[in-house]
């Protein structure tokens, strides 16, 4: 379950649940602007992002997703033994044989019919 920490009286507050929110948005103790964070998202966000969920009746469930924008991934290190590594590559071209056979035979192919429909035409300009 979601646990919100809330940005209140220049300080951080919480845990809340959602149902603890959303009596605190009836109250009027929570406006759109106050900011809240969840535990696995640490920037923070105004409430107005999910004033719909706080709105509905029966908001007892944690809304589906959480509209976070501009929320990019990025990878800065990956822990990986030498010898893992070498068989990771070797997995990964070996995986990459049967695309360049395929790609191959569609070269083949194409050249194929590019000699028998253009073939006898170049012939004919060039003599």
């Amino acid at each position: 379950m979601t646990r919100y920490h809330l940005y209140l009286s220049n300080e951080e507050q919480g845990p809340y649940t959602l149902y603890q929110l959303k009596a605190m948005w009836e109250s009027g103790t929570v406006t759109l602007d106050t900011l809240y964070r969840t535990d696995d998202i640490g920037t923070w966000f105004p409430l107005s992002m999910i004033a719909e969920t706080l709105e509905k009746k029966n908001a007892t469930q944690e809304p589906l997703a959480l509209v976070t924008p501009n929320r990019a991934v990025s990878i800065t290190d990956i822990e990986m033994k030498f010898v893992s590594m070498v068989v990771f590559m070797v997995k990964a071209v070996i995986a990459s044989i049967p695309a360049t056979i395929i790609l191959f035979c569609l070269f083949l192919f194409f050249s194929f019919v590019a000699t028998f429909l253009f073939g006898g035409f170049l012939s004919t300009l060039l003599r």
